[in-house]
């Protein structure tokens, strides 16, 4: 097998003929005449197997296995015992033996079970079959206390790029758990609070997240929400900033950071938190040429103090790196790094940068 086929490029390659014979006879008969001859995977034999009885070229697919018994190709036996029993009215005591011997001999009973023609004849494979279920849950389950004993670790390092990562690593693995949501909700409430209490300093993070787009559903209602909340402003008399501040951070939690701006231009006495949320919210929202404007101004308006040149040079090469200025990035936060070697998310930062470099 080429080092650079897998059973993705294969599915590729499926839908490339499917397209260009339109037919889905001519695409299999392209592929088998392809890959008659070359060693498989299971993996790549499980998709081909699979588009062939998704078709119902069930004969097509039985011959092609016999075919592929000689050569070091690891058989799909369950894709094979499921052509075959669509193929023959019945599967004969010598056929199912030989089935069953053949799949022993490569250690896939397991496989062989994922059809079910054989089960009356042969109680062995339904047990295989629950064995196999309850293995894959094992493992499930496994990588899902892994992924969380690694967040555990990676929240208390405050590492929230790689947080975020990993969180959206588990939320793909178990889209429907709800613990997940929990999490997820519960690190951008901590940003929230980290970002809002005092301005970025040696011991805070701020990233750039990795973030579906959203759908245009989605997009609609938040945009409800912000004329509705633009709308109680307009009316209210009392605590109007407060309000505003409220709404920024109601926005950024749901990752609206345009709305969350708007509602930050509405307070008139601006405090320094407001100012590096705005920081924030720009650097998350992707406007970074914005953000290095404003950051020249918030170096003067804080020239006093001096943790202000670290955090915004933190913030302005992430900027940088968002305008694809990396070697500029790079070269600010190695700087920072001499200043500050003890700060673990520049760090990890600059490992992410320096890899995707090279």
């Amino acid at each position: 097998m080429s080092k650079h086929r897998s059973s993705t490029s294969i599915e590729l390659e499926i839908q490339v003929l499917l397209k260009h014979y339109g037919e889905a006879d001519l695409a299999a008969d392209a592929l088998i005449k392809k890959y008659e001859k070359q060693k498989l995977s299971l993996s790549e034999f499980e998709t081909i197997s699979s588009f062939l009885l998704h078709a119902r070229f069930y004969g097509t697919l039985t011959h092609f296995i016999l075919r592929k018994l000689d050569d070091p190709s690891k058989i799909p036996w369950g894709h094979f015992l499921e052509a075959l029993s669509r193929t023959v009215p019945a599967i004969d005591t010598n056929l199912q033996q030989a089935l069953i011997e053949g799949a022993e001999e490569d250690r896939a009973l397991t496989h062989l079970a994922r059809s079910h023609a054989l089960d009356r004849e042969n109680p062995e494979l339904p047990r295989q079959r629950t064995l196999r279920r309850s293995a894959f849950q094992e493992r499930h389950r496994m990588k899902r206390q892994e992924i969380l004993q690694e967040l555990e670790v990676l929240k208390s390092q405050g590492l929230y790029s790689d947080e975020e990562k990993a969180l959206t690593k588990l939320s793909q693995l178990f889209p429907e758990d709800t613990e997940v949501l929990t999490l997820k909700t519960a690190l951008r409430e901590r940003l929230a609070l980290d970002i809002i209490a005092k301005r970025p300093s040696s011991q805070a993070t701020t990233y750039i997240p990795a973030r579906e787009e959203k759908d245009p559903e989605t997009t609609a209602i938040l945009k409800k929400i912000e004329n509705s909340m633009h709308n109680f402003l307009d009316q209210e008399k009392k605590d109007k900033e407060s309000m505003a501040r409220n709404f920024a951070i109601a926005h950024m939690l749901w990752e609206n950071e345009d709305a969350a701006v708007s509602f930050l231009d509405r307070i008139q006495n601006q405090t320094p938190a407001d100012d590096w949320l705005r920081a924030e919210l720009l650097l998350r929202g992707r406007r970074f040429l914005e953000l290095l404007d404003l950051l020249v101004n918030l170096q003067q308006k804080y020239a006093t103090d001096p943790e202000v040149v670290f955090s915004s040079n933190y913030l302005k090469a992430q900027a940088l790196w968002g305008l694809n200025q990396r070697s500029q990035a790079i070269e600010i936060l190695e700087g920072l790094m001499q200043a500050r070697p003890q700060y673990r998310s520049a760090h990890a930062l600059l490992d992410e940068w320096r890899e995707e470099s090279f």
